[in-house]
């Protein structure tokens, strides 16, 4: 019932962490749009400020970007063809369009395994371990997320691998393997403590003491905890970081059965949280508050806290901690022998447990289909790399024809006009190929280059292949005749 230890992430989305719209930056972008006049360049700065506004308008930069791609595209600009690709599977993954989002990926991939662009390929497999994450596909994320790694390690001088270190330890963490999350999450503090970035190193205490309170070690998960608590009152300023902080020292305390330190920890947690009016975590706070004071015997101050944190879920219809919260209730009534109002809350308790396991069935269920139409779509991709390369080979057939056809043209006009008295046979044997090829090359072209075959019936596709034959035909007597009067000339 008490809200679990929260396990901090910096998942990519195209930079080192996900961060909010810097409007500043913004403004300078945007000026600068308007005093450029060169399409291309415009193109590129309008790639960047959408990133910077994708938060506040994802509609509007969709649509720049693909206009701006098709500017790059003509201008041949690869690199930030590539750039623009992944912002665009970024914005397909806030859609929640997350196999239109990889396929995204998958183009920039391609175009940046051709570059010398290190530092763009990491966030790419970085963000497809994010897209995979939400895939619940932690396997794959995972595999992603260490190509990342690699990359930074082997290419990028002096990389900051922080970053990349705790998006691991979170599948790790996830998949309960808690003593790889911790080794893990130490080589990221290493980094963290070396670049002297204060608020990275409180995530990674944070992430410490989460891992080792589920293995049990609760000193160590406390000092982990309070190391990071330390960094957020004096380096790092996010009240919100710094009341879980309190809430997770609370919850450990408790887990322990030490009342007074648990009460004094949520109670720190309320009092920002309230600052902050942080709904959500307001609700968790009173939730805390009310099993503290339950278990010490309190039940109407636990009662008025269950109440308090019931009155926020209900208007904000956060339903996982209202059922905390239906809960809290029952346990309070069954202290106080209410057994009638404990069933009531209990029942309460079990139809939102129910409801949200099918909330949780029908997400799946999409999940699933999402994980489907990525698999069809990679199908497709490989059926179409097959179709295009038998294209091609047709195509360089079709030109072999053509050439050879050329130069049999070329052979007959040069035949009659240097020896005109000679080599019949040539001639002849030349005045044979040169319709058969005409009409092969013809109705080769037309199977392959011409949308006929694909929208004409089969008696305008018969009538047309008759119709090259016979004017191959001609053609053989068309040289024939030539050949005869060039040849009665001459004599």
């Amino acid at each position: 019932m008490i809200k679990s230890k929260i396990f901090m992430t910096l998942l990519l989305l195209g930079f080192n962490y996900l961060v909010f719209s810097n409007q500043q930056k913004a403004d300078s972008l945007n000026y600068e749009i308007i005093n450029t006049s060169n399409n291309v360049d415009k193109a590129s700065l309008q790639l960047d400020y959408c990133w910077e506004i994708k938060y506040e308008n994802l509609d509007e930069c969709l649509s720049t970007t693909q206009n701006a791609l098709v500017v790059l595209r003509k201008a041949k600009k690869d690199s930030e063809i590539a750039k623009g690709l992944s912002y665009m599977a970024v914005y397909k993954y806030l859609q929640d369009s997350i196999p239109q989002a990889i396929s995204y990926l998958e183009q920039a991939e391609k175009m940046l395994l051709k570059q010398d662009n290190p530092q763009l390929l990491t966030r790419v497999y970085n963000n497809y371990g994010v897209f995979y994450s939400s895939l619940f596909d932690t396997e794959t994320a995972l595999e992603y997320y260490r190509k990342s790694l690699e990359i930074k390690e082997k290419f990028i001088e002096d990389a900051d691998l922080s970053s990349n270190l705790i998006n691991i330890s979170s599948i790790l963490y996830d998949q309960g393997k808690y003593r790889d999350c911790i080794e893990i999450n130490e080589q990221a503090l290493i980094y963290a403590l070396k670049n002297d970035d204060h608020e990275t190193t409180a995530i990674v205490y944070s992430n410490l003491g989460a891992a080792n309170e589920r293995l049990g070690n609760y000193n160590k998960s406390i000092n982990y905890a309070l190391q990071a608590l330390e960094i957020y009152q004096d380096k790092v300023y996010n009240k919100s970081a710094e009341a879980t902080t309190y809430s997770n020292l609370g919850a450990n305390y408790l887990s322990q059965g030490l009342l007074a330190e648990a009460r004094y920890y949520f109670l720190m947690a309320l009092e920002i949280n309230t600052k902050i009016n942080n709904l959500s975590n307001l609700a968790v706070s009173y939730n805390n508050l009310a099993e503290v004071e339950r278990q010490s015997k309190k039940l109407d101050e636990a009662y008025n806290y269950a109440m308090q944190a019931l009155e926020i879920t209900e208007d904000n219809r956060n339903f996982e901690e209202l059922r905390i919260s239906y809960e809290v209730l029952s346990l309070i009534a069954a202290d106080q022998e209410n057994y009638k109002e404990s069933l009531s809350y209990y029942k309460k308790y079990v139809a939102l447990g129910d409801s949200l396991m099918e909330i949780n069935q029908s997400v799946a269920t999409q999940k699933a289909l999402a994980q489907n139409q990525l698999t069809l779509q990679k199908h497709q991709a490989e059926k179409d790399s097959k179709a295009k390369l038998v294209y091609t080979k047709k195509s360089n057939i079709l030109s072999t024809f053509f050439g050879v056809l050329i130069l049999m043209i070329l052979a007959w006009a040069l035949i009659h006009i240097w020896f005109p008295n000679g080599y019949n046979q040539f001639i002849l044997v030349l005045n044979y190929l040169i319709p058969f090829l005409i009409s092969t090359t013809s109705s080769f072209y037309i199977l392959l280059k011409s949308p006929l075959p694909q929208i004409a019936g089969l008696t305008v596709n018969i009538l047309t292949h008759l119709g090259i034959v016979i004017i191959g035909l001609g053609i053989h007597l068309l040289l024939n005749y030539y050949s005869i009067k060039i040849q009665n000339d001459r004599n």
